[in-house]
Order: structure tokens, then sequence, then C-alpha cells
């Protein structure tokens, strides 16, 4: 007999950035990389390290495409 679950599924959580490498799409650092420092906000980022170097800034969400993770999982939204 099989077992039934206690509580049904619940939606996944969108992956988080933090840590993560991402493209600069938009702004004065268009085409470059850089890594997720913090969540500043509910749509900003800071960024750092990577192509950047010791510079840090502060971007919108919408500005970056998080770069694919190395399982396979889909990108961030």
């Amino acid at each position: 007999m099989p077992v039934t679950k206690a509580q049904p599924d619940l939606p996944s959580p969108p992956p988080s950035l933090l840590g993560r490498c991402v493209y600069i799409k938009r702004g004065p650092y268009q085409g470059r990389t850089a890594k997720v420092l913090r969540k500043m906000g509910d749509n900003t980022y800071q960024l750092g390290e990577q192509e950047l170097g010791p510079e840090t800034i502060v971007v919108n969400r919408d500005d970056v495409i998080a770069g694919r993770r190395s399982n396979g999982k889909k990108r961030a939204k």
C-alpha cells in the first residue's frame, strides 16, 4: 500500500541569484560578467568581482541574465 503525503506539493521558490555569476545586458557595464554579492531590495542586487575587479555596482534584476546552473536547471527568473 502506498504512503500518502501529509501535505500537497507546493510550488518551489525561484532560485536565488546570490553567489551566482551573471551577465550584465544593460548600462555602462554592458557585456561584462559579475558575481552577485548581496540582495539590496526587491529587484536590486549588488554585483562585484569577476570582470569588474574591486569595483561594486548596484543593478536591477532586469539588467542581468543569470547563467545556467551546472546541473542543468533552468535560468532564474
